[in-house]
């Protein structure tokens, strides 16, 4: 299956929903920009697009986007007005990164939790 890109199939959408192919283009854009914006903004850690898959942000790459921040904030003085604009950037996004870590660790937990109570329920009725 070779990916598709959105220019060649906006103008079959566009005439199958009967508007006209700048139409759908703007309405394609939109919903791509939004997509984007979810990821980047990192309220959620995944994102579930029916009829396409998950898109989730990697451990890994949080990690590594919180060690860059930390580094920035270590290295700007938030006093001096040129770095200002990098150190008050560097804080919101590793307070946005922790509180993704958070509701990962959140996730995991309840994960956790629900195979416990199963498998004390497997255990029991076994010995039923």
């Amino acid at each position: 299956m070779n990916p598709k890109k959105a220019n060649t199939f906006i103008k079959a959408a566009a005439t199958e929903a009967g508007v006209s192919e700048e139409t759908a283009k703007e309405v394609v854009n939109y919903y791509w920009t939004r997509v984007r914006n979810s990821l980047s903004e990192l309220k959620h850690h995944s994102i579930k697009i029916t009829n396409l898959g998950t898109f989730k942000i990697r451990q890994t790459k949080i990690a590594l986007e919180m060690k860059k921040a930390q580094t920035t904030i270590n290295n700007s003085d938030p006093t001096e007005f040129k770095n200002y604009a990098s150190y008050t950037h560097a804080t919101d996004k590793l307070a946005k990164l922790q509180n993704l870590v958070d509701l990962l660790e959140d996730q995991k937990s309840k994960k956790q939790e629900i195979k416990n109570l199963r498998d004390e329920e497997s255990n029991r009725g076994m010995e039923e």
